[in-house]
């Protein structure tokens, strides 16, 4: 049975995850066969970063680059980690979209991003600065109307890139034959307004990307859009003062909020009393007690005394769950889950985990490339020899962790000076022109690695070539004595990507500070040992998108030979 406590039980998993489609596997393993993760990243550097939370799901369409998905929940939605988001209670409309050809659209304030912002066209005010929202707000229920205002954009075209929302904003008017805007129906919770005026064709839920020399997108289609409010189930959203749900009903006057709403607590009770028997009051009355700056669940002393406040637990976004003897972990607070997708095992039980798609399958055992396989394994092969020869690109050997570059060029960096090699903070660059490569490979014989500083890849826009695109990996083996074949993450270190494999563990570090990992991860153990999640935010976050597959490190393309593939990436 394997089991997710902190810092004291390894997890033996394997994480995969299909290009496009996002299907990705958690398998835990169990006993004689110990089998790691791989996992395919969300660059942290991008200017889409979302959760869950971003309430915005579905889809917009613009003729010249087809459908443009506003959420990474989106089946099929490819692009990373991102999501539009409404505030019900000021109406603030920001986040991002994502188009396989047109790249990140911006909404709102998230276009002050650096990789987005520019001069939004003459406007009415508030709309003079990269600002949008739903107004007006805070909402309350019925079948009222309400409109998008503002602005979006498209970030790889510049000062070209701007989406008007509604045609009242711009200076001049814009409102002419066409009066496009985009509606928000209270009833339906979609971008649709079906008895109002038109756009071209009889639509109801149009933006506009045009410029005076006659480029940009024309009509963009919010038909498809539509937001899934929350539950009012948890105690952050039973004190947020917001009708999260647009029942009418708020906070502790909902009746779904019944199960975390209390009465208040009794005068001069701290959260630092809460062990002491009252942790279900100060903990879920949106009020910091103490004066120490955090409260409730974000409160120390709150995780792990009171019932709404849930740590140490495990997310894998677009992922399935695998495990030989069963799954035993800690279960996930209020409607979260720990993997999107199925639970699959062979024999035992399921105890803690939870699918958001309700599904619960078998499957058969899997193997990892190791040693004493020649590095062969039932996913593929890892070519130890052909790496150090240079078969896949050229070896540069390196002496410390400060020696690799940013800018990876399609080479091997290679160590193997034993001990442990300290790798510091990076930030990937993607490669320039028709030659010019972002996919690279630390190999690392006989030596542990230790990352002591936050991994992330450059903004994702490439020009031309997936060539382009960064991609990190790094492939930790033992030598013949036995030694290295670790990858160590300091407890400091809040962000990973890459490609990751290490013969012998990964760990993730004794820490309360969170931890995403953006990449693929693969070992015959994994420690996941971080404790900072709270009832809304794990302790820690395996996130999907498919840079390895589409322009995998050099020596690592036997991993995705079984997934589609991008032929310009060679």
């Amino acid at each position: 049975m394997v089991s997710r406590r902190p810092h004291v039980t390894p997890v033996h998993c394997f994480f995969w995850a299909w290009h496009h489609i996002a299907l990705a596997f958690l398998f835990c393993a169990f006993g004689g066969i110990a089998i790691g993760a791989f996992l395919l990243p969300a660059s942290p550097a991008s200017p889409a970063f979302a959760s869950m939370a971003e309430n915005v799901r579905g889809w917009a369409w613009a003729d010249p680059v087809g459908w443009i998905s506003l959420n990474d929940v989106n089946a099929g939605s490819g692009g990373g980690t991102y999501g539009a988001h409404v505030d019900f209670s000021t109406g603030e409309l920001n986040g991002f979209g994502w188009s396989e050809n047109a790249g990140w659209i911006c909404f709102g304030d998230s276009c002050s991003t650096p990789s987005c912002s520019g001069s939004v066209p003459p406007s009415n005010l508030p709309y003079n600065v990269p600002f949008a929202a739903v107004t007006p707000a805070p909402y309350a229920p019925g079948g009222t109307i309400r409109n998008a205002h503002g602005w979006a954009k498209v970030c790889n075209l510049g000062d070209a890139g701007w989406i008007s929302l509604n045609c009242s904003d711009p200076i001049p008017n814009a409102c002419g034959a066409y009066s496009y805007r985009v509606p928000f129906d209270m009833s339906t919770h979609q971008f649709q307004d079906t008895t109002g005026p038109g756009s071209p064709g009889n639509g109801t839920s149009f933006a506009w990307n045009g410029n005076s020399d006659g480029t940009g997108f024309g009509y963009i289609d919010f038909r498809q859009a539509f937001i899934t409010p929350e539950l009012e189930q948890t105690a952050e959203l039973c004190g947020n003062s917001s009708d999260d749900d647009l029942d009418g009903a708020t906070d502790c006057d909902d009746t779904e909020c019944g199960t975390v709403c209390f009465p208040p607590p009794p005068p001069g009770l701290t959260e630092d009393a809460c062990p002491l028997g009252s942790a279900d009051l100060c903990c879920s009355d949106s009020t910091d007690n103490e004066g120490d700056g955090p409260k409730d669940c974000e409160d120390v002393d709150c995780q792990g005394t009171a019932s709404m406040c849930t740590i140490s637990w495990l997310k894998t976004k677009f992922g399935n769950v695998y495990a030989q003897k069963g799954i035993e972990t800690v279960a996930p607070p209020g409607a979260e889950f720990n993997a999107s997708y199925c639970l699959s095992f062979s024999e035992g039980s399921i105890t803690g985990f939870a699918s958001q798609a309700g599904c619960i399958a078998t499957s058969s055992a899997l193997a990892l490339p190791s040693s004493g396989s020649s590095y062969k394994g039932s996913l593929g092969a890892i070519d130890v020899n052909g790496i150090q020869s240079g078969r896949y690109g050229p070896v540069v050997q390196i002496a410390d962790g400060a020696a690799l570059p940013d800018q990876l060029n399609g080479k091997v960096y290679a160590y193997t000076g034993g001990g442990t090699l300290v790798v510091p903070a990076k930030t990937f660059q993607n490669g320039i022109g028709a030659t010019g490569r972002g996919n690279g490979l630390l190999f690392v014989r006989g030596a542990d690695v230790q990352i002591v500083g936050n991994l992330t890849y450059a903004s994702p826009s490439v020009d031309n070539y997936l060539r382009n695109l960064a991609s990190f990996g790094i492939i930790a083996v033992k030598d013949s004595s036995g030694l290295g074949g670790k990858i160590i993450i300091d407890p400091t270190v809040q962000n990973v990507v890459g490609a990751l494999f290490a013969e012998e563990s990964i760990s993730t570090g004794v820490s309360a500070t969170p931890f995403q990992a953006y990449g693929m991860m693969a070992s015959r153990v994994l420690y996941f040992e971080r404790t900072g999640g709270t009832s809304s935010t794990a302790a820690e976050t395996i996130s999907f998108d498919g840079r390895a597959v589409a322009n995998p490190p050099p020596g690592m393309q036997d991993v995705g030979k079984s997934l589609p593939t991008a032929k310009d990436a060679f």
